[in-house]
């Protein structure tokens, strides 16, 4: 438990537009499905774009 919790806080202090592309591939590999992925404007970085059109996702 101590080592998920660790990890909880590490992903915490991250960059939100660093750990986007993570928590999408988390929730992919658990099974759940999307079509495309909505976000706010402050997180439409070229390099994110591109890390999720690699996915492949498109975004909006």
């Amino acid at each position: 438990m101590k080592e998920y919790l660790n990890k909880r806080r590490l992903e915490a202090l991250t960059r939100k537009p660093d750990a986007v592309v993570d928590l999408l591939q988390r929730a992919l590999s658990a099974g759940f499905s999307a079509d495309f992925v909505l976000m706010d404007s402050c997180f439409t970085q070229a390099p994110l774009l591109r890390q999720l059109h690699a996915i492949p996702f498109p975004v909006f």
